[in-house]
Protein backbone atom coordinates (compact mmCIF):
# COMPACT_ATOMS: atom_id res chain seq x y z
CA UNK A 1 0.00 0.00 0.00
CA UNK A 2 1.60 3.26 -1.11
CA UNK A 3 0.03 5.42 1.60
CA UNK A 4 -1.46 3.86 4.69
CA UNK A 5 -5.14 4.31 5.35
CA UNK A 6 -4.36 6.19 8.56
CA UNK A 7 -2.13 8.61 6.62
CA UNK A 8 -4.80 9.11 3.94
CA UNK A 9 -7.37 9.96 6.62
CA UNK A 10 -5.19 12.90 7.68
CA UNK A 11 -5.56 14.37 4.18
CA UNK A 12 -9.32 14.65 3.56
CA UNK A 13 -9.03 15.67 -0.10
CA UNK A 14 -6.61 12.83 -0.95
CA UNK A 15 -8.77 10.37 0.99
CA UNK A 16 -11.88 11.49 -0.93
CA UNK A 17 -10.01 11.06 -4.24
CA UNK A 18 -8.93 7.57 -3.21
CA UNK A 19 -12.49 6.60 -2.27
CA UNK A 20 -13.83 8.04 -5.52
CA UNK A 21 -11.24 6.21 -7.64
CA UNK A 22 -11.95 2.85 -6.00
CA UNK A 23 -15.75 3.12 -5.96
CA UNK A 24 -15.77 4.27 -9.60
CA UNK A 25 -13.58 1.30 -10.45
CA UNK A 26 -16.10 -0.98 -8.77
CA UNK A 27 -18.97 0.59 -10.72
CA UNK A 28 -16.98 0.08 -13.94
CA UNK A 29 -16.43 -3.62 -13.22
CA UNK A 30 -12.85 -3.56 -12.01
CA UNK A 31 -11.74 -6.10 -9.42
CA UNK A 32 -11.70 -4.68 -5.89
CA UNK A 33 -9.48 -5.85 -3.06
CA UNK A 34 -9.75 -5.03 0.63
CA UNK A 35 -6.96 -4.66 3.16
CA UNK A 36 -7.40 -5.41 6.82
CA UNK A 37 -4.66 -3.75 8.84
CA UNK A 38 -4.79 -6.54 11.45
CA UNK A 39 -4.22 -9.28 8.84
CA UNK A 40 -1.92 -7.15 6.67
CA UNK A 41 -3.08 -8.81 3.44
CA UNK A 42 -5.03 -7.73 0.36
CA UNK A 43 -7.88 -10.04 -0.59
CA UNK A 44 -10.54 -10.13 -3.28
CA UNK A 45 -14.01 -8.85 -2.38
CA UNK A 46 -17.00 -9.23 -4.69
CA UNK A 47 -19.29 -7.22 -2.42
CA UNK A 48 -17.36 -4.46 -0.61
CA UNK A 49 -18.96 -3.16 2.58
CA UNK A 50 -17.10 0.16 2.17
CA UNK A 51 -16.25 0.27 5.86
CA UNK A 52 -13.45 2.79 5.36
CA UNK A 53 -13.03 3.29 9.11
CA UNK A 54 -11.15 -0.01 9.51
CA UNK A 55 -10.60 -1.34 6.00
CA UNK A 56 -8.90 0.01 2.91
CA UNK A 57 -9.94 -0.86 -0.61
CA UNK A 58 -8.14 -0.69 -3.93
CA UNK A 59 -8.51 -1.63 -7.54
CA UNK A 60 -6.54 -4.84 -7.96
CA UNK A 61 -3.22 -3.89 -9.56
CA UNK A 62 -2.38 -5.38 -12.93
CA UNK A 63 0.71 -7.59 -12.91
CA UNK A 64 3.73 -5.86 -14.42
CA UNK A 65 5.74 -7.48 -17.19
CA UNK A 66 9.45 -6.83 -16.68
CA UNK A 67 12.27 -7.92 -19.03
CA UNK A 68 14.69 -10.53 -17.78
CA UNK A 69 18.09 -9.39 -16.58
CA UNK A 70 21.36 -11.26 -16.52
CA UNK A 71 20.43 -12.70 -13.10
CA UNK A 72 17.56 -14.59 -14.77
CA UNK A 73 19.70 -16.42 -17.34
CA UNK A 74 20.17 -20.11 -16.55
CA UNK A 75 22.73 -22.58 -17.94
CA UNK A 76 21.47 -24.45 -20.97
CA UNK A 77 18.91 -21.79 -21.87
CA UNK A 78 17.57 -21.73 -25.40
CA UNK A 79 15.65 -18.88 -27.00
CA UNK A 80 13.39 -18.60 -30.02
CA UNK A 81 11.08 -16.06 -31.55
CA UNK A 82 7.37 -16.60 -30.99
CA UNK A 83 5.73 -18.54 -33.83
CA UNK A 84 9.12 -19.81 -35.05
CA UNK A 85 10.55 -23.33 -34.95
CA UNK A 86 14.25 -22.38 -34.95
CA UNK A 87 15.88 -22.00 -31.55
CA UNK A 88 19.31 -20.93 -30.38
CA UNK A 89 21.45 -21.77 -27.41
CA UNK A 90 22.39 -18.81 -25.24
CA UNK A 91 26.21 -18.81 -25.31
CA UNK A 92 26.90 -15.58 -23.46
CA UNK A 93 25.21 -12.85 -21.50
CA UNK A 94 25.92 -9.62 -19.73
CA UNK A 95 24.21 -6.50 -18.44
CA UNK A 96 23.16 -5.43 -21.96
CA UNK A 97 21.69 -8.69 -23.25
CA UNK A 98 22.42 -12.21 -24.49
CA UNK A 99 24.45 -13.73 -27.27
CA UNK A 100 23.16 -16.81 -29.08
CA UNK A 101 25.03 -19.50 -31.01
CA UNK A 102 23.63 -18.26 -34.33
CA UNK A 103 25.79 -15.15 -34.70
CA UNK A 104 27.52 -12.20 -33.17
CA UNK A 105 24.47 -10.07 -32.31
CA UNK A 106 23.75 -9.13 -28.74
CA UNK A 107 19.99 -9.20 -28.17
CA UNK A 108 18.82 -6.79 -25.49
CA UNK A 109 16.67 -8.10 -22.66
CA UNK A 110 13.95 -5.57 -23.54
CA UNK A 111 13.84 -6.76 -27.17
CA UNK A 112 13.71 -10.41 -26.15
CA UNK A 113 10.91 -9.79 -23.63
CA UNK A 114 8.56 -8.57 -26.35
CA UNK A 115 8.63 -11.42 -28.84
CA UNK A 116 10.87 -14.26 -27.65
CA UNK A 117 10.46 -17.44 -25.63
CA UNK A 118 12.94 -19.45 -23.57
CA UNK A 119 13.36 -23.11 -22.60
CA UNK A 120 15.89 -25.44 -21.05
CA UNK A 121 14.35 -28.67 -22.35
CA UNK A 122 13.18 -27.54 -25.84
CA UNK A 123 9.68 -28.79 -24.94
CA UNK A 124 8.21 -26.20 -22.58
CA UNK A 125 8.61 -22.63 -23.84
CA UNK A 126 7.99 -19.63 -21.60
CA UNK A 127 7.90 -15.88 -22.28
CA UNK A 128 11.29 -14.19 -21.95
CA UNK A 129 10.17 -11.90 -19.13
CA UNK A 130 9.05 -11.87 -15.50
CA UNK A 131 5.58 -11.07 -14.23
CA UNK A 132 5.62 -9.13 -10.97
CA UNK A 133 2.49 -9.01 -8.87
CA UNK A 134 2.03 -6.20 -6.40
Amino acid sequence: METSLSELRKKPMEFAKHISKVTNGFVNGQTIERYYELNRIWEFTSNPSWSWDRTDYRIKPEPKVVPFSMEDIVPGMYVKMKNQQSNWLVVGFGPDGVMVAAGDTCYSYANLSNSWLWSTDLKVWKPFHKVIKE
